[in-house]
């Protein structure tokens, strides 16, 4: 059984399933606790040549963001004291 090709077939298959985190499948087993094979919509139409049913709901999960800030500060010596410029600016660096 494990060396048929079938059984190759079925690992690939799995293997392009994502793993979600803990949280994740908190909120899939309380959104729909019958679920078994999750994946984004595109994953079904490009991964697995499948189309999801029209008015379908979608399982809602967290997905992590990242945003980059900068901010501009008042440049500092070794010393801790605010740097100025010639006419006593203060000098300021993102």
């Amino acid at each position: 059984m494990y060396s048929s090709e079938n059984y190759k077939e079925y690992l690939s298959f799995l293997s392009k399933f994502h793993s979600y985190s803990f949280n994740n499948t908190i909120l899939i087993l309380d959104q729909k606790p019958d679920a078994s094979l999750i994946a984004g919509y595109n994953s079904w139409r490009i991964n697995f040549n499948r189309h999801v049913d029209k008015g379908a709901e979608a399982i809602k999960i967290l997905v992590p963001y990242q945003e980059e800030i900068t901010r501009t500060v008042e440049k500092k010596d070794p010393e801790g004291k605010t740097l100025t410029d010639a006419d006593g600016n203060i000098i300021t660096e993102e």
